[in-house]
């Protein structure tokens, strides 16, 4: 199945740490960490807390309501295998940057 990319905004907008973005058809956090994008659901798999209020240590965000911990640079999996955060692709066009869906 082909990834609908959308537009989220300019790459410049995108400084140092995590960022509630809301489309015309979805909400994504898009993250700037260490210079790398990481864009994820906003909501907690486990019991739905606001994943962009999360601690980041490195490419690793935790969750603000019980600390479930998810590594970015490993497709969202839950340090301990509890479950995934749902990640998505990240490209940067001409200085748009954009998620696939």
């Amino acid at each position: 199945m082909d990834k609908k990319w959308i537009a989220v905004g300019r790459d410049e907008n995108f400084p140092e740490g995590l960022h509630l973005i809301g489309t015309a058809t979805r909400t994504v956090v898009v993250a700037r960490l260490a210079g790398d994008l990481y864009a994820f659901n906003p909501l907690c798999p486990h019991m739905g807390g606001p994943m962009e209020r999360s601690e980041v240590q490195g490419a690793i965000i935790a969750c603000p309501f019980h600390g479930w911990r998810f590594d970015l640079k490993d497709s969202g999996r839950e340090l301990h295998d509890y479950g995934h955060l749902r990640t998505y692709p990240v490209k940067v066009d001409k200085g748009e940057v954009f998620v696939g869906f």
